[in-house]
C-alpha cells in the first residue's frame, strides 16, 4: 500500500522521454470519459513579460490552469527566452483557457498560452478529447465565427434552396417560411430564462444569482425634472446590462434546438 502510494504521489514519471501521470483508479471510471481523469502536459507561455520571468511569477501564472509540476530550466538561459515552459498537470475534462488575465507589478496583461504534443484538441470549447469538427456545441448549420466556415455558405444554401422551388414539377410539399429574428429584450419572459438555465445544466445557486440580477428591476421617469412613482417591470431583460445578450442568446437557442429537432430524418 505504501508502494502504491509513493508511486501515486511520487512522479511525473518519465517512460522513454515522455511524461506519464498516474491517477488511482475509482469504481465510476469509464475507458470512454475523460471525468476524474489529469494528465501532465507542457504549456508555453510566449512572450512573457521580463519581469515575470523567474520561478515563483511562472509557477503562480500556471497554477491559474493546473498544477505545477516543475519548469524547463533552459528557459531561463538568455539565448532561449521566446516562451517560458511549465508542465503542469490539468484535468482532462476541464478547459483548457487559450489565454488568461495576469495581474503584474506593471499592470494588468493577457498572457497568451500553447499547449504541447496535444493530438486532440478543441480550439472552440477548449477541451481534451476531440476537435473542433467533433464539438459537441458547434452544430453542423452553425456557420458564423467558425474556423473553416463561412457565413456566405448559408446564403449559397439559401439561394439553392429558392432555386429548387422554382424548377421544381412537384405541386406540394415544399414550403418556405420568412423569420425576423430581433433582439426583443424587452418580451424576454423571465419563467423562460429559468427553464433554459435547467435545460443547460447550470447549478441551482448558479441559476438563482442570475435570476435575481434580472427579475423585477423597478423604473421611474424623469419629466419636467421630476421623478415618477417606480414603476415595475414584469418581464424582459435590461438594456446595457452585461448579462443581457447572453441570456437571450441562451433563450434564443430554444428555437433553433426546435428547429433541429424536427429537421432530423426529413
Amino acid at each position: 500500500m505504501e508502494a502504491m502510494e509513493g508511486v501515486l504521489s511520487g512522479g511525473p514519471w518519465y517512460v522513454r522521454g515522455y511524461i506519464v501521470g498516474l491517477d488511482k483508479w475509482t469504481v465510476d471510471f469509464s475507458p470512454t470519459s475523460l471525468k476524474g481523469l489529469s494528465s501532465p502536459i507542457w504549456v508555453r507561455m510566449p512572450h512573457l513579460p521580463l519581469y515575470c520571468w523567474d520561478d515563483i511569477n511562472i509557477t503562480c501564472i500556471a497554477s491559474m490552469v493546473g498544477t505545477p509540476l516543475f519548469l524547463d530550466g533552459n528557459m531561463f538561459q538568455w539565448s532561449k527566452r521566446e516562451f517560458a515552459r511549465v508542465c503542469v498537470r490539468v484535468a482532462l475534462d476541464k478547459q483548457l483557457p487559450l489565454g488568461i488575465l495576469v495581474e503584474g507589478t506593471e499592470g494588468r496583461f493577457f498572457q497568451n498560452l500553447e499547449y504541447e504534443i496535444i493530438s486532440s484538441f478543441c480550439f472552440e470549447c477548449g477541451k481534451i478529447g476531440h476537435i473542433i469538427e467533433e464539438c459537441e456545441i458547434i452544430f453542423e448549420y452553425q456557420y458564423a465565427y467558425v474556423t473553416g466556415r463561412s457565413m456566405s455558405d448559408q446564403i449559397f444554401l439559401a439561394q439553392e434552396l429558392f432555386n429548387k422551388f422554382r424548377y421544381s414539377k412537384s405541386k406540394k410539399g415544399m414550403m418556405a417560411i420568412k423569420i425576423d429574428m430581433e433582439q426583443a429584450y424587452d418580451s424576454m419572459s423571465w419563467s423562460t430564462l429559468a427553464q433554459v438555465l435547467d435545460g443547460f445544466g447550470f447549478p441551482k445557486l448558479f441559476s438563482t444569482l442570475i435570476l435575481e440580477c434580472l427579475r423585477e428591476p423597478k423604473f421611474a421617469i424623469m419629466f419636467n425634472g421630476r421623478q415618477s412613482d417606480l414603476i415595475e417591470a414584469r418581464s424582459g431583460f435590461r438594456q446595457g446590462c452585461p448579462l443581457s445578450p447572453y441570456m437571450l442568446i441562451m433563450c434564443s437557442q430554444l428555437l433553433t434546438d426546435v428547429f433541429a429537432q424536427r429537421g432530423k430524418n426529413i
